[in-house]
């Protein structure tokens, strides 16, 4: 049940998102893709309200992640299917997914930085 588009604009993708339950992240475990990056489709997701399933990779153990991510052991196809089927019949909570995407807004992050810095300027 996958079908390959190739590379496609942005705007093309939009009504395959829109039309998705699950976004798929299958990072591998090399230093630049699991130790120095931010998977930033990971709030993409969460933004639209999918579910997400993930190889782990270890910037997930820095976040707070919730009921609609299911993280799998990184080189594993057999297991990215088995969460993908496990994460369809649990069902994804959207909404919990899109709050978790709200605390990376610009807004919340420039209030988050405020509060941290004002005890230190004092």
């Amino acid at each position: 049940n996958v079908t390959c588009l190739g590379q496609i604009t942005r705007e093309a993708l939009r009504p395959f998102l829109q039309k998705a339950n699950i976004g798929l992240m299958p990072n591998l475990l090399e230093p630049r893709s699991a130790l120095y990056t931010f998977p930033l489709k990971l709030i993409e997701y969460s933004a639209a309200g999918k579910g997400i399933v993930a190889s782990q990779i270890p910037v997930f153990d820095q976040l707070n992640l919730g009921g609609w991510v299911d993280l799998v052991p990184s080189g594993s196809p057999e297991a990215l299917a088995a969460a993908v089927r496990s994460l369809t019949q649990r069902g994804i909570d959207r909404a919990a997914a899109q709050a978790w995407a709200g605390q990376f807004l610009w807004k919340n992050q420039g209030m988050a930085m405020k509060q941290f810095l004002e005890p230190l300027l004092k």
